[in-house]
């Protein structure tokens, strides 16, 4: 697992609440990790990319990037629509807290 490039992206991720949605898999943490890394999310298949760069398996990838498969504790507070920058925010918080779960326990 590359944690260097998954703590970069959690640090992008609370630098950048507006630029992230769990919605789109250029703006996700997929999307995080390939820009992270250098790539252009828009130019490459970034649910792919994202499990090369960060040395992962696709049940981890889609562990970390589908909201349905998160831990509970994430999922029942993050707004999958938020509709201002305070839940943009708060979001992009949950976010980077979940990254930092998988980070610590693999999953």
């Amino acid at each position: 697992m590359n944690t260097n490039l998954l703590a970069e992206v959690r640090r992008q991720i609370t630098s950048n609440p507006a630029g992230f949605s769990i919605e789109d898999f250029q703006t996700d943490v997929a999307g995080f990790a390939v820009a992270a890394a250098g790539l252009n999310p828009r130019a490459v298949d970034c649910y792919t990319e994202a499990r090369k760069l960060l040395r992962i398996t696709a049940g981890q990838r889609d562990a970390l990037c589908l909201l349905h498969l998160w831990p509970r504790q994430f999922q029942r507070r993050f707004e999958p629509e938020p509709s201002n920058r305070r839940e943009l925010k708060r979001n992009a918080q949950i976010a980077a807290a979940r990254v930092s779960y998988f980070i610590t326990m693999g999953c």
